[in-house]
Order: C-alpha cells, then sequence, then structure tokens
C-alpha cells in the first residue's frame, strides 16, 4: 500500500494504525478497513500492488478509488 489520499489502511483490529501490507485471508475475513481522515474531499484511495509467497506480482501498481460516505 503506497500513496494513500485522505486516509489510510488499517486492521479493523486497529483503526488507528496504518498498515502498508495486509494478506488475501484479511480481506477475505472482513479485517481490512480504509480509514477517511475527514477531509472534504469526495474521494480518497491509495495504490497496491499484489504478491505472492514468491515474490511473483500482480504487474503495475493499481490504484484503489474509496468513496467517501457521511
Amino acid at each position: 500500500i503506497t500513496n494513500p489520499t485522505n486516509g489510510f489502511v488499517a486492521l479493523a483490529s486497529a483503526c488507528s494504525e496504518s498498515i502498508s501490507t495486509f494478506t488475501q485471508a484479511d480481506l477475505e475475513g472482513g479485517r481490512v478497513v480504509f480509514v477517511h481522515d475527514g477531509a472534504s474531499a469526495p474521494t480518497a484511495g491509495f495504490d497496491t500492488i499484489v504478491s505472492d509467497a514468491k515474490g511473483a506480482t500482480s504487474g503495475k501498481v493499481q490504484h484503489v478509488n474509496v468513496s467517501v460516505r457521511d
């Protein structure tokens, strides 16, 4: 996880701590959250790249857009 805008990615069990990695099990278990920083911008997001235990990656970095809700 790189270049977060208007917030950060965290584990639901520790919402005040930014993380830079998470696992497929974290995603499937609903443990990954995006914590908005309260900015007035209508969008937020972060960049990510997927890799496996052997170091193979999904290719280029992908941007994840987060829709901000009240």
